[in-house]
C-alpha cells in the first residue's frame, strides 16, 4: 500500500510538471495591450491619406486585417463587450450603449460590469491569477480587473473626472495616478472634443504598464469618434485626431519598451464600428404616437434608438396584435418615407445575435440615423454629421485590426475578420482556456 501511495504521488507530480511545461510552451506572449480606437475605419492605416506613422508601422512589422466585420448595432458599448467576451450582444447581454429606458430618459449608459452575462476575458484571466487592468474600456464600472479606470460620465455635466474618482479600483489609484502619471485631472482634461482625453488616458495606461505590467490592458480611446459625429468622415479635424491617436499609440510602445517587456508583449489595436455620414434623422416613435401607440408615459409600443437603427419594443412582448399592427403602420407610409428605411424581422435579429428583446428593427437607408423622440416633427435635418449603428454588412461600418508582437507573425494579411475573434486571439497568446461560441482563432497570424 505505500508503495502504491508513493507511485501514485509521483504520477500526481509529473502530471502538475506536464500541466505547467505545456501552459509555458503554449503561452507565446506574457503581456497583451488591447486598443480600441473608437471609430477606427481601416482606410487610417491602409491609405496614405492620414498621417499614421505609429499604425503603418505595426501594419508593415506584423499582421492586420483589409477589414472587420462588428456586430449588430454598430455602436460603441455592444462591440467592446463582444471584443472582451468573445460572444454576440444576445448572449452578452449589452445590446444597445443605452438600456431601455422607456419612461424617462436619464441619459445612462450600460456603465456597470454586471450587466454582462457571458464570461469575460477579466473573469477568466482572474481565475489564471493574471493581473488585469483597463482604461476609459466600457462596461468596467465593479468589474473584476485590478487597475480598473472606467468609462463613466456625469450625465448632466458629462464630468468624468468626479465618476471616475468615485468607481476607480483601487481606491488610492486615482492619487497615485495624478501624482505619477497625469497631474491633477479636472472635468476639461477627461472631455470628450478635446485631445488631452486620449492623451490623458494614454498616460495612465503607460504608467500601469511601466509599474504593474498587467498580462491584460485595455484602453479605449475616444476622439476619433467624437470627432467624426461631429464634423463628418472626411473633415480636417479627423485628419488631426487621427493623427493624435496614432502618437497616443507611440506613447504606448515607448511605455512597453521602459518598462522591458517588449519582447513578451503583443499589442492589438483595433476599433468598435464604422462611420457614415447623414443628413436626415428619423423619429419612427413619433408615428407611433400619432398611432396611439405611446400616450405620455403610457406605450404599447417604442423604439430604441440604436443610432443606425430603431429596435421595437413591446410593452407586453407577446402582444402579436399590436406588432401587426405596427407593420401595418410602417408599410402604408408615403412611398417616399417607406423607402427611407429597411424593416428586419424578428428571426434576422435572432440570425444576427442581436437585441433580443427586440420584436422587428428598422434599419434606414446612407446618409439617414434614428432617433428617440417621440416629439415634433417625424424627418428632421440630422443634429450631427456623422453617425452609425447600421448592419454590419454595411461597407462603411467595417473597422480595422493590427496585431504586433509575442507570438505573431510578420506579413499576414488578413481579408475580413470579425471583432468576435479577438478573445480567442488573446486567450491563445496567453495560454489560457477560453472558449468562445461565436469567435473564432485566426490561426495564420500566430507564429509556430
Amino acid at each position: 500500500m505505500i508503495g502504491q501511495f508513493s507511485i501514485s504521488k509521483r504520477i500526481i507530480s509529473l502530471l502538475v510538471i506536464l500541466v505547467i511545461i505545456n501552459k509555458v510552451f503554449c503561452q507565446t506572449s506574457k503581456h497583451i495591450i488591447l486598443v480600441t480606437i473608437d471609430g477606427l475605419r481601416p482606410e487610417f492605416y491602409l491609405s496614405n491619406e492620414y498621417a499614421a506613422p505609429n499604425l503603418k508601422l505595426l501594419m508593415k512589422e506584423g499582421s492586420y486585417a483589409k477589414e472587420v466585420m462588428d456586430v449588430f448595432p454598430a455602436v460603441t458599448y455592444p462591440n467592446h463587450t463582444s471584443i472582451i467576451t468573445g460572444v454576440l450582444p444576445a448572449k452578452h447581454g449589452i445590446y444597445c450603449n443605452e438600456p431601455f429606458e422607456p419612461d424617462s430618459i436619464t441619459g445612462k449608459w450600460f456603465w456597470y460590469a454586471d450587466s454582462i452575462k457571458a464570461p469575460t476575458l477579466w473573469q477568466v484571466l482572474h481565475q489564471h491569477h493574471l493581473k488585469t487592468a483597463s482604461v476609459l474600456w466600457p462596461v468596467t464600472v465593479n468589474a473584476d480587473i485590478d487597475y480598473d479606470v472606467p468609462d463613466i460620465w456625469d450625465t448632466k455635466t458629462y464630468d468624468r473626472a468626479a465618476p471616475i474618482q468615485q468607481f476607480i479600483h483601487p481606491k488610492d489609484l486615482w492619487q497615485e495616478l495624478q501624482q505619477n502619471a497625469t497631474g491633477v485631472l479636472t472635468t476639461d482634461d477627461l472631455n470628450e472634443g478635446r485631445f488631452s482625453l486620449d492623451e490623458n488616458s494614454t498616460r495612465i495606461a503607460g504608467y500601469i504598464i511601466r509599474t504593474y505590467k498587467p498580462a491584460l490592458l485595455a484602453l479605449h480611446l475616444i476622439n476619433v469618434d467624437d470627432m467624426q459625429h461631429e464634423y463628418g468622415r472626411d473633415a480636417d479635424s479627423v485628419q488631426l485626431v487621427v493623427a493624435n491617436a496614432d502618437h497616443c499609440i507611440g506613447q504606448l510602445l515607448e511605455a512597453i519598451d521602459r518598462a522591458g517587456i517588449k519582447d513578451s508583449t503583443t499589442i492589438i489595436i483595433t476599433g468598435d464600428h464604422g462611420f457614415m455620414d447623414i443628413q436626415q434623422t428619423i423619429f419612427p416613435n413619433v408615428w407611433l404616437a400619432k398611432n396611439g401607440f405611446i400616450n405620455g408615459k403610457e406605450w404599447k409600443a417604442k423604439f430604441h434608438s440604436g443610432r443606425g437603427s430603431g429596435f421595437l419594443r413591446l410593452y407586453d412582448p407577446n402582444d402579436k396584435t399590436t406588432l401587426n399592427s405596427v407593420k401595418a403602420m410602417l408599410n402604408v407610409l408615403p412611398d417616399s418615407v417607406r423607402n427611407m428605411f429597411t424593416i428586419i424581422e424578428k428571426e434576422e435579429l435572432q440570425r444576427l445575435g442581436a437585441y433580443s428583446d427586440a420584436v422587428l428593427t428598422i434599419v434606414p437607408k446612407d446618409g439617414i440615423s434614428v432617433g428617440a423622440s417621440s416629439k415634433g416633427e417625424a424627418i428632421r435635418p440630422a443634429a450631427q454629421k456623422g453617425t452609425h449603428g447600421y448592419l454590419p454588412a454595411n461597407p462603411k461600418m467595417k473597422t480595422g485590426f493590427i496585431v504586433y508582437g509575442a507570438g505573431i507573425r510578420k506579413g499576414t494579411v488578413i481579408s475580413e475578420m470579425s471583432l468576435l475573434d479577438i478573445a480567442p486571439l488573446i486567450a491563445k497568446l496567453l495560454g489560457i482556456d477560453f472558449i468562445t461560441s461565436d469567435g473564432k482563432l485566426i490561426q495564420e497570424i500566430i507564429k509556430e
